[in-house]
């Protein structure tokens, strides 16, 4: 079942200057209330590791129709391309 997209003006951006411990107790109350199972945080910097991966995989021709990923790897490796100015990266599962 897909999470519910949270209507934009029901999304306080957060202010530079809150806690991260404030901010992150936010963001887990309101993944709680959206169900998710889950939830990690991260820094926002390149996923190196990941994008070699891709590369590797998609020399090999191994992608099966992942087209998403395979034809622009930078897309799913780096979080700054899709969000300028991000500095983490939440993800939560369900």
């Amino acid at each position: 079942m897909p999470v519910p997209t949270p209507h934009p003006a029901r999304v306080a951006a957060p202010r530079r200057a809150d806690d991260p411990r404030r901010l992150r107790a936010r963001v887990e109350s309101a993944a709680a209330a959206a169900g998710i199972d889950a939830l990690g945080v991260t820094d926002a910097t390149p996923l190196a590791e990941a994008a070699d991966a891709i590369e590797r995989v998609k020399s090999r021709g191994l992608h099966a129709g992942m087209h998403f990923t395979f034809t622009d790897p930078q897309r799913s490796t780096q979080p700054t391309r899709i969000l300028p100015g991000a500095r983490s990266v939440v993800v939560g599962v369900r």
